[in-house]
Formats: structure tokens, C-alpha cells, sequence
């Protein structure tokens, strides 16, 4: 009877792994169900992070629908015929109509349509934190990583801390544009920079704000002017 064939070697099954589809992430799933070794290779977090690289562009799973009036949260809808990988109990169980407001590194930023308050939820973990309103009405906001030196492939859990910087309109100064952060390492509110518009009645649109680097770019009205925060200073 002849011997069976010699095993690969973990390095050659970490090069074959390493090229299966990045736009069919539940293939990672199945290959780690074939054997102890493929499931420890595939659960790595070095390996992972080779995975990302390699495939670069990661794949759209779906996009959040905003059902505001009819649903009291924001519906995942997935672009292949599986079902949700996400659950919104989070929103759900609280019966409170959520708007979304932004989605960066990881993590997914509400705001609650009646009392303003803010939640910054995690879809891969269901880690969820709800902000108390910061004070500021009439406010758009962003979410971003806050971990130093960071590659946001993996910005999950208590080791990747967030800030939500807030910039929004004055209610005892409808010409003044105010600016806090809130950090999830100090779980507060930091009141940080206020400016004049001298002009009545601006208003912070709720359209996402871009985020370039330490830079937040929020848009404002009328004229369409942009508001430019500095984390860096």
C-alpha cells in the first residue's frame, strides 16, 4: 500500500488561504471548517490583516436603508440573497425612530430623532454605546477611530477607541457654529471650539461628513459653505 502523500507544509496552506475570494467572505467560514489547522491559520488576526492587504478594495456585504416613519431603525440590506449578518436589536429595543448619521472605521453613528441623543454601534461585535445629547440642537456628526497609528482593518472592541465630533448651531446664538468631541477612553463630552457665521440662521446639513486625516468637513447653509474641524490642533 503506498504512503499517503506528505502534508503541506502551514506556510504553503497560509499562501493557498490567502488567495481565496475577498469579494466572498463566507468562503473564509467554510475553509475553516475542513480541518484544525485551516481554522487556526483563517482565525489568526496576522493572517486576517495579510487577507485585507492582499485583496485590498474590501467587498460591499450591503447598505443601510434609512426607513425613517415606517421602522424605527435603519435596515441592512445585503447584496447577495443571505440573510442580514447584523442585528438591530439594538435600535429595536428601545422603539425609538434613529437616523443614521455616519459609518467610518467600523462602526455605525445615530441619532435619536426626538430626544437627539447619539449611538455609536458595532455590526461585527454588537458592541453599542449611547451619547447623551452633547447640548448643541441642531447638529450633524462623525465617528472615527481614535487609536494611534491605526490601519482601520480592524477597529473592534475596548482596544480601538472612537471620538464623535459633533459641530452643530448655537440655540442661544443662531450665528454661532459650535464644536465638541466626545471620547470613548474618558466616556465625556469636551466642549472644544465655537465660531461666528455673521449670518442668520446657518444650519449644519445632516449629509455625512468627510473626514480627511485629522481634518472633519461639515457642510452648512445657506451658501453651501464648509466648516472645517482640526483634531490636530
Amino acid at each position: 500500500m503506498a504512503a499517503p502523500p506528505p502534508e503541506l507544509i502551514e506556510d504553503a496552506v497560509a499562501e493557498i488561504l490567502l488567495r481565496l475570494p475577498g469579494e466572498d467572505p463566507a468562503c473564509l467560514v467554510r475553509a475553516s471548517l475542513v480541518c484544525r489547522l485551516w481554522r487556526r491559520i483563517l482565525s489568526d488576526p496576522a493572517f486576517l490583516r495579510r487577507y485585507r492587504r492582499f485583496h485590498r478594495t474590501p467587498p460591499l456585504l450591503g447598505f443601510f436603508a434609512d426607513a425613517y416613519g415606517s421602522d424605527p431603525a435603519p435596515r441592512f440590506v445585503p447584496t447577495a440573497a443571505a440573510a442580514s449578518p447584523f442585528s438591530t436589536a439594538a435600535f429595536h429595543s428601545h422603539h425609538r425612530n434613529w437616523l443614521p448619521l455616519d459609518f467610518r472605521h467600523g462602526r455605525f453613528l445615530l441619532r435619536q430623532v426626538l430626544t437627539h441623543d447619539l449611538l455609536v454601534w458595532d455590526p461585527i461585535t454588537g458592541d453599542r454605546e449611547e451619547l447623551y445629547h452633547p447640548g448643541i440642537p441642531y447638529l450633524s456628526a462623525a465617528v472615527l477611530c481614535a487609536a494611534p497609528g491605526c490601519d482601520h482593518c480592524d477597529c473592534h472592541g475596548t482596544s480601538s477607541p472612537f471620538l464623535v465630533v459633533c459641530a452643530g448651531i448655537d440655540d442661544t446664538d443662531y450665528e454661532m457654529v459650535d464644536a465638541c468631541v466626545y471620547s470613548s477612553q474618558v466616556g465625556e463630552w469636551f466642549s472644544s471650539a465655537s465660531v461666528l457665521m455673521y449670518r442668520s440662521d446657518p444650519f449644519v446639513h445632516l449629509t455625512r461628513a468627510a473626514v480627511l486625516g485629522d481634518e472633519i468637513y461639515f457642510t452648512l447653509s445657506p451658501g453651501d459653505t464648509i466648516l472645517k474641524y482640526d483634531l490636530g490642533r
